[in-house]
């Protein structure tokens, strides 16, 4: 996807929720077989599949499209192994919580906060009949 910023620059995203899911991502990329077959503005890539749909909302929605098996293409998939690379992928895994957690959580500090509140006030409010 073109860069906002820069049109001759490009934005790539490479995301698995496993670290076979980014093993798959980037193999897409390294194997030339695979980097064939991507094309568009959003890839999902399941083992030695490519599945491709757009993502812009400007025109109306592509259906995915399986391209099949990349392997079927060449004599073994051991020939396609992606050769060493030097750079380092960090993934950061992002889970998404419920968003009635927080509301819980909360809900339970206020309650706590307001108890501390009204207890106090009654103690004081005991010293103060105690002192008369």
């Amino acid at each position: 996807m073109a860069s906002p910023w820069n049109e001759r620059r490009v934005v790539l995203a490479v995301l698995g929720n496993t670290d076979e899911g980014i093993s798959w991502a980037s193999t897409a990329l390294l194997s030339p077989t695979m980097l064939q077959s991507l094309s568009g503005n959003f890839a999902i890539v399941i083992t030695d599949q490519v599945f491709l749909g757009g993502t812009r909302l400007s025109s109306p929605a592509a259906q995915t499209t399986a391209l099949g098996s990349a392997a079927a293409n060449s004599p073994s998939a051991e020939t396609d192994a992606p050769a060493p690379v030097n750079h380092t992928v960090e993934a950061v895994a992002l889970q998404q919580t419920s968003p009635l957690l927080p509301i819980i959580l909360s809900f339970f500090v206020m309650v706590v906060v307001l108890g501390a509140v009204l207890g106090l006030s009654w103690w004081r409010s005991r010293q103060v009949q105690d002192k008369q």
